[in-house]
């Protein structure tokens, strides 16, 4: 089994190399799809708002990686 897991990690290692980010991206993305239909808003609205929390999500993830680089 922990051969399958170790595959399992390098695979996912090929395409995700910060797991925060990516976790962050999929959880806005499903919070968004839950969240704004709910709320009787226009597409643009809608679009703008998913827009605004991905270009959150890429500055605090570059800040968090010019950080952690700086300290090296």
């Amino acid at each position: 089994m922990s051969v399958f897991k170790s595959i399992v990690r390098e695979l996912l290692a090929l395409f995700v190399d910060d797991y925060f980010y990516a976790i962050s991206i999929f959880a806005w993305l499903a919070l968004a799809a839950i969240v704004l239909p709910l709320f009787d808003i226009s597409a643009r609205l809608a679009t703008a708002c998913l827009l605004g929390g991905l270009l959150l999500i890429l500055v605090e993830s570059t800040t968090r990686f010019a950080r952690k680089g700086r300290t090296r």
